[in-house]
């Protein structure tokens, strides 16, 4: 994913009720209800249910994957799904604003909560971003996190805060592989939730192979971390 911060943000909510602290409209929806409605607009509206619950499903399955049992770290991998379902979404509607406020509408769908803010540095670099929900916290990784891949990095302190309560290097790396496959599925399961399309099998070898090579590479970074 790679989407300006000025995009992320370009939307304000304009609809909210409050019951105590939790929102009970999903404002990101409204919004997209609000436009001039199209067969591209409607899909996104008929479509959302299903596919929040089942990247959010798939998120719980990932937590027990990971042998951890965590609504947090649930709310964690579902970002990084969404950091995969936006590129499908993008793709599908052609509009980075629109695609921007559908994964929110989708974050709000799956855990009732909104998303949006954006981590000061000391929470990139210290104190952490696992309770921050959706995507925007993505959109700085690389400016904090200068590793071949900084939506990995990010997600791994993440994994390794709540695991262990702290981000320590070999937590944080033992999860690279699996952030590959959290944002292939995300947008696997949103582009196949609005087009019908399901990966080729050219297409999951091609992944498959990526995968097999970013491995070799991890176990290179995890043994020269041990031997240091």
């Amino acid at each position: 994913m790679r989407i300006t911060l000025c995009v992320i943000l370009s939307h304000v909510p304009i609809f909210r009720r409050l019951i105590g602290r939790r929102e009970v409209l999903n404002q990101a929806l409204e919004l997209i209800k609000q436009m001039p409605q199209n067969d591209v607009t409607s899909k996104l509206v008929t479509a959302l249910p299903n596919l929040a619950d089942e990247l959010y499903s798939e998120a719980r399955n990932w937590v027990k994957t990971l042998k951890l049992s965590n609504l947090l770290l649930a709310e964690c991998v579902l970002d990084l799904e969404l950091v995969g379902g936006f590129d499908s979404v993008a793709t599908y509607t052609k509009d980075m604003e629109l695609a921007s406020l559908y994964i929110d509408a989708i974050v709000f769908a799956a855990t009732g909560k909104t998303a949006g803010g954006i981590p000061d540095e000391w929470e990139y670099r210290d104190t952490g971003t696992e309770n921050y929900r959706g995507i925007a916290k993505y959109s700085l990784a690389e400016q904090y996190y200068n590793v071949a891949d900084p939506e990995a990095w990010l997600f791994g302190k993440e994994y390794s805060r709540i695991a262990i309560g702290s981000a320590e290097i070999t937590h944080t790396v033992s999860v690279s592989i699996a952030t590959l496959r959290i944002r292939k599925h995300g947008a696997w399961i949103t582009e196949h939730a609005l087009t019908g399309r399901v990966p080729s099998k050219e297409e999951r070898d091609a992944f498959s192979a990526f995968e097999n090579q970013a491995y070799k590479g991890l176990g290179e970074v995890i043994k020269s971390h041990v031997n240091s």
